[in-house]
């Protein structure tokens, strides 16, 4: 990487010490000058640093630009006329790799997936109106420019909608015409949510905006925020009683409620009780996946998914559960005929052929991602399974996306 002069290096090396929040120095070429927190093994997307620049062409100085995805956020700022910076990505909860790539594998190369995850892994967890609220501290030491939360987020809302035109679609009558309906409306939606029923929840979004036709009265913006905020509580409250749990329920809540001051009119409250619906409904989904017969099993496997990049044992199962070591063993036995390890390690192997797959990670990488405790016991395990090492594997996978 150059080291160029870079505008106020020490500023922007004080800020990331301060919040841990990631950064990347880049010119209009565009060419990485500096990078927070530097990994030998990583390099900036050149594709992602060539869009940053193509929004960042009209930008005026010191002017925060922050966009946000259903499950990352990051900001852009131009220092001056060739210096620009971006802010994160950071999660407002921990990820894995498989849901990143699933929710944003059709907006970014699968190189960039890669690179974007790995600084996703080395920043805080942090909601979105914290991340905007330091962005904004740091413009107003660099340049004097004094900008609310309020200011940065409802500007994020404007140049989204301006990037992302909005869909076409064949609207029909509206027929929601009463406070009695919308109550319907509303229970509808929460089953949905339960049912984890993504399409019918897209269907009924696919109506004319609601709010415009029903009989609410909106006097001030404060009114947007209260119906938002008890939307979004039902929501959350919906998800927690079908099973989701408080670190995953939680996290989206504060994310969408961090959003609260982008709402000024009634499409914009009807945009974001949308995708607060789907994104509680898709995680209800994953739910789902994994509920049996058996609520112990339910427990484990819900536990085994969101920790499989980390190191399982059968006691962290025990405690999850409340149950003996001894129960848990006889529970797994009897479901899958196996043992607990066996199956812990068969979903790690299972979830390593999908970073080959779709991931640009080393082999190293993935053996540290899963939580193997050495790469060679993740390579004598993988082809014990699939019969090819994983170099193999990966390279018969590309052979056959050739041709």
């Amino acid at each position: 990487m150059n080291h160029t002069p870079i505008p106020f290096e020490t500023d922007l090396s004080l800020f990331h010490q301060a919040t841990k929040i990631p950064l990347c120095v880049f010119d209009n070429t565009p060419n990485a000058l500096l990078r927070y927190p530097l990994i030998e093994s990583m390099t900036c997307s050149p594709i992602t640093l060539t869009q940053c620049c193509t929004l960042l062409k009209s930008a005026a100085l010191f002017f925060p630009f922050l966009f946000a995805s259903d499950n990352f956020f990051f900001a852009l700022l131009k220092l001056d006329a060739n210096t620009n910076v971006m802010f994160g990505p950071v999660a407002s909860m921990p990820l894995a790799y498989r849901d990143f790539y699933e929710a944003n594998k059709n907006d970014c190369d699968p190189n960039d997936l890669t690179h974007l995850y790995r600084v996703i892994q080395q920043s805080p967890r942090i909601s979105l109106t914290q991340f905007a609220g330091n962005v904004c501290l740091l413009v107003k030491l660099l340049g004097g420019n004094s900008f609310s939360i309020q200011d940065i987020l409802s500007d994020h809302l404007k140049i989204k909608k301006t990037i992302l035109p909005p869909e076409k679609s064949t609207i029909q009558e509206p027929h929601f015409t009463s406070v009695n309906e919308a109550i319907s409306f509303e229970k509808t939606i929460l089953y949905h949510i339960r049912s984890g029923n993504i399409d019918e929840i897209k269907k009924i979004f696919r109506e004319p905006n609601f709010f415009n036709n029903a009989e609410l009265v909106f006097s001030s913006a404060e009114d947007y925020y209260k119906i938002f905020f008890i939307y979004a509580t039902l929501c959350c409250v919906a998800a927690l009683e079908e099973g989701l749990g408080t670190p995953k329920a939680f996290p989206i809540f504060d994310t969408y409620i961090s959003k609260i001051p982008t709402i000024s009119s009634q499409e914009e409250l009807s945009e974001l009780c949308a995708k607060i619906s789907l994104e509680y409904c898709q995680q209800i989904v994953g739910l789902h996946k994994y509920r049996t017969d058996s609520a112990v099993i339910t427990q484990c496997l819900q536990y085994i998914h969101e920790h499989l990049y980390s190191k399982i044992t059968i006691d962290d199962l025990a405690n999850h559960c409340n149950l003996s070591k001894r129960s848990i063993t006889r529970h797994f036995t009897n479901h899958f005929h196996t043992s607990v390890a066996a199956y812990i390690l068969d979903e790690k192997l299972k979830e390593s052929a999908f970073l080959l797959e779709n991931s640009g990670f080393s082999l190293t990488e993935i053996s540290h991602q899963l939580a193997f405790s050495s790469q060679s016991h993740f390579s004598v395990a993988f082809k014990k399974k699939y019969f090819y090492t994983p170099q193999q594997y990966r390279d018969k996978v590309k052979h056959l996306q050739i041709e």
